[in-house]
């Protein structure tokens, strides 16, 4: 994933983490949806670095796998594991809630409860005190 001072220039997504999305939330539901033109999918040149892969899941491996690739700086991994890898790695690392606080500053969404409601519905566990400390800051 790459930034401009606009916010987002292109946002490149593994297409392991594509696919992971289209299979859906928990429920098994597809999840077919119109992209973005900022969304870039990419397929790897190489495979992840083998430890990279024995030690996450496929698809942040996989977005470590295309930062290394592409020479991004910056990712987007929301567990705890895969932003330790990265961090290690010399990146520098956002989650889902970052990227809704910058698109909230940015003027891009107008409030950030609705996506956090969301992500939480679609499965996607939030602290609450990450969920409260968000809100706060958005000024919600």
């Amino acid at each position: 994933m790459t930034f401009s001072a606009g916010f987002i220039r292109t946002c490149l997504v593994p297409r392991e983490v594509h696919e992971e999305f289209l299979r859906g939330p928990r429920s098994g539901a597809s999840t077919e949806a119109s992209l973005p033109p900022w969304l870039e999918i990419r397929a790897l040149r190489d495979p992840p670095p083998a430890l990279v892969a024995e030690y996450l899941d496929r698809g942040e491996a996989a977005v470590i796998g295309l930062a290394v690739e592409q020479q991004v700086r910056r990712v987007a991994i929301d567990e705890r594991r895969g932003r330790m890898v990265a961090r290690t790695l010399g990146l520098s690392v956002t989650g889902s809630v970052g990227l809704l606080l910058r698109a909230r500053r940015e003027g891009l969404l107008p409030e950030i409860r609705a996506s956090l409601d969301a992500m939480q519905r679609a499965g996607i566990w939030l602290a609450e005190r990450v969920r409260a400390e968000a809100l706060r800051e958005a000024g919600e």
